[in-house]
Parts: C-alpha cells; sequence; structure tokens
C-alpha cells in the first residue's frame, strides 16, 4: 500500500496487547518485515445494555402489532435471543432483537423476555403483548320478511258469445299470478299483469273465475267472481216518424255488425221508433216493424251465408214503452245443429 495507509484489523481478543510487522509484496515477492511496531493492547469488551421503546402493547388479532425498538448502550450484541418463543402469529429476527408480526388470534397477556448477547455478557428487557378479539363486521342490513301477499281486487269479467275480457287490480308483493277457470288453472301472469281475455268459451254458460297472487312466502286467499257468457248478439236501429223506410244508413249498420261476427249463430235486432201520438201514426209504425223483420234482419243475415232453410225467425210482439215510442225486439236464430 502507498505511504502512510492504514488498515483495520479484526478479530482481535479484547483486553490483549499485541505488536505488528509489515512487510511488502509484490510479483517478484515479499520484502523483509519491518519492526515490530509499539505494543497495542485492545479495549476490555463490554456487555450490551440494552432498553425497549415500548413494555406493553395492546395488538387486536389480524392486525400487524406496533413492537419495539431497541437502544443499546453497552457492548456489540453478538445475537439477540427471546423466551418464550415468539407464537400466533408472531417472529423474532436473532440479528436485531426485534419482534413482529400479525396475531391470529385472541390471546391473554404474555411477557416475552429480549436478551442481547456478547461474549462479555447478556442484557434483558422484558416486553407484554395482550391480543384482543378483532371488532365482529357490522351486521348486514335486515332483509325484509317476504309475506303472503294480499288477495287482488276489483276482479271484473265482460263476456260475450265465445269469450270474455277479464280485468282487476293488482297486488302489491305479488311475482307471480295465477287465473282459475272453475278448478282448472288457465294461466299463469306476470306480477303487473292486470288484464287478459278468456277465449274458446261455450256461449250461453255459466263460469266462475278465481285469481291469486303469489310469491315464494304462498299464495293469496283467491278473489272469485261468476260470470255467463252471452246468448244473442244484440244490435240497435232506430227511425223517428211513420216513414216505412229505413235508411241506407240504417242497413250499413246492420251489415257492418254482421261483418264482425263471422260465426254468428244468434242475433237480435231492437228497433226504437219515436212516433207521433195518432192511431194512425202507431199502426203505421207496426206495419214498419213488420217491413224490417222481412226486408232488413232476415235477408242481411241469409245474406252473409247462414241458409234459410235452417234460420228460426222468431218475432215478439210490439209493445208500447211510452206515450211516444213504441218498440219490437225479434230475432233470428240460425243453429247448425238444426234441421
Amino acid at each position: 500500500g502507498a505511504a502512510g495507509a492504514t488498515v483495520t484489523v479484526a478479530g482481535l481478543a479484547p483486553a490483549t496487547a499485541y505488536s505488528f510487522q509489515v512487510a511488502a509484496i509484490n510479483a517478484n515477492g515479499s520484502s523483509t518485515r519491518s519492526e515490530l511496531s509499539n505494543s497495542i493492547t485492545t479495549l476490555q469488551l463490554t456487555a450490551p445494555n440494552i432498553t425497549l421503546s415500548s413494555i406493553t402493547e395492546s395488538a387486536t388479532a389480524g392486525t400487524a402489532i406496533v413492537g419495539y425498538s431497541i437502544t443499546n448502550s453497552g457492548g456489540p450484541a453478538a445475537s439477540y435471543s427471546i423466551s418464550p418463543l415468539a407464537e400466533n402469529g408472531l417472529s423474532f429476527n436473532t440479528s436485531t432483537g426485534v419482534l413482529t408480526g400479525t396475531p391470529a388470534a385472541a390471546a391473554a397477556a404474555k411477557a416475552y423476555t429480549v436478551a442481547a448477547t456478547n461474549t462479555a455478557g447478556t442484557s434483558t428487557a422484558s416486553f407484554t403483548i395482550t391480543v384482543v378479539a378483532a371488532p365482529a363486521p357490522p351486521a348486514p342490513p335486515a332483509t325484509p320478511a317476504i309475506v303472503i301477499p294480499a288477495s287482488p281486487t276489483s276482479l271484473a269479467a265482460d263476456p260475450d258469445l265465445y269469450t270474455a275480457s277479464i280485468t282487476w287490480l293488482v297486488s302489491a308483493g305479488a311475482t307471480s299470478q295465477k287465473l282459475y277457470l272453475g278448478e282448472t288453472l288457465v294461466a299463469t301472469l306476470a306480477a303487473d299483469k292486470a288484464s287478459t281475455v278468456l277465449t274458446g268459451l261455450n256461449k250461453n254458460t255459466k263460469y266462475v273465475l278465481s285469481l291469486i297472487a303469489s310469491n315464494s312466502a304462498g299464495d293469496s286467499k283467491a278473489i272469485s267472481i261468476s260470470f255467463k257468457t252471452d246468448n244473442l248478439v244484440s244490435f240497435a236501429i232506430q227511425f223517428s216518424g211513420d216513414s216505412s223506410l229505413i235508411s241506407k244508413a240504417q242497413l250499413a249498420r246492420i251489415d257492418a255488425f254482421v261483418a264482425k261476427v263471422p260465426n254468428l249463430t244468434t242475433a237480435r235486432a231492437t228497433i226504437v221508433g219515436s212516433v207521433k201520438k195518432t192511431p194512425r201514426a202507431t199502426a203505421a209504425f207496426d206495419r214498419n216493424l213488420a217491413a224490417a223483420r222481412a226486408k232488413i234482419v232476415f235477408k242481411r243475415l241469409t245474406a252473409q251465408g247462414l241458409p234459410a232453410g235452417k234460420s228460426v225467425l222468431r218475432v215478439l210482439p210490439p209493445t208500447k214503452a211510452l206515450d211516444s215510442e213504441r218498440r219490437a225486439v225479434f230475432e233470428v236464430v240460425y243453429d247448425q245443429d238444426q234441421n
């Protein structure tokens, strides 16, 4: 090395006298050693003297501990130890003397002794840790109990010959609805459905209709009504005075009605006329009814494909309804089963 260089010699024993010689070395060899140096006595090694920054801690299970730091005012520690051994998720570093980790579970207070050691002796310090249970997580919001829904209300039926329009008010809390005709389930409906149409019914037949609201808790009480399908399809024309003619507009009304009901089997026509309060006017009105019967209803219905040989005409006699009104009702019946 260069003149005036220094070197540190490690591994010497404490409180021991040493003298040193120096030799120069290169590729060609080593020089003669120097004279012995003055005697040097190493210092006396002292035992560690440790203190901890904290001697107690209350930790929480599942959360890392704060722990402590070590201050050593004595000789350097060669190693550290702990007694008893660290457990419950904690670990001890024998090089630094530090206790770290995350407690796995609640535990009563436990005292640990931390020792710092070198060849001159040992220094100890105590650390006590208590672990409490982690607080329970907040309970989730309570789920409202599901209860059986109330029954639907205002169930109503509007029947004709072969169908019926059904309406009602839905029940809050339902997830579906069940519609029964008698004892037969005819439809399962969405919770917000408030109307439906029944088809394939028989004419002139009484039915019992029931509706139930349902959810996962069960079925409501049934709301029930009865209804009867029609036997006659009715329409009416009206005229005034004592004219024996039926207007083209009134004929068109009858034609339009019949066209809407292609499966018509029974029709009822009601003709109402306002007449003068005289015997002559009343008689004229009665004649007009007979003409209308033969000229309008019978002919128009048979023109829709109803064979005359299978049509039956029933006539109800005119009746006096008011002083200024006479009313007549007659029916034309078509029955495919009739001979």
